[in-house]
């Protein structure tokens, strides 16, 4: 490097008679004389400790949130893999409602021994699933019973 002329940088860790690490930015560049050959070297160093430990403060943190990234990504694709399987399912039981197949009995009557009322039929597929006759708000209501 002093050959090209072109000045050399470098950053060099050196460690302290305490043993603490000290961090060195220096810069040297070559002075010729008039003939053109080296006459001396011109050099300058920085302390740049504090820089060097903000460095690896940065870097810990980076990696820990890569990592918590990482998690995190991983619960939110189990969590949306979870929706989709209850998605599928109450599309599945929405289907079965919808349309009954062919094998299903014809609708039971239930009666109540409540009061005396005239007969009505419940409409609601949901409360006709459970054979409530209060959800259906009569004393006779239909029912489907799967064989």
């Amino acid at each position: 490097m002093f050959l090209s002329d072109r000045p050399l940088r470098s950053v060099y860790r050196v460690i302290a008679r305490d043993g603490h690490v000290v961090w060195f930015d220096c810069q040297a560049k070559i002075v010729r004389n008039r003939h053109g050959r080296p006459w001396f070297i011109h050099g300058v160093g920085f302390d740049v400790s504090d820089l060097k430990e903000a460095e690896e403060a940065l870097k810990s943190a980076r990696n820990d949130l890569e990592q918590r990234v990482l998690q995190r990504t991983a619960q939110l694709a189990q969590a949306n893999a979870d929706l989709q399987a209850q998605v599928t399912e109450r599309l599945s039981a929405q289907t079965d409602w919808r349309v009954a197949p062919k094998n299903w009995p014809a609708p039971t009557l239930i009666w109540s021994n409540s009061r005396i009322r005239p007969p009505t039929i419940c409409r609601n597929p949901f409360a006709m699933s459970r054979f409530t006759a209060s959800s259906c708000g009569g004393t006779l209501m239909t029912g489907w019973t799967r064989v």
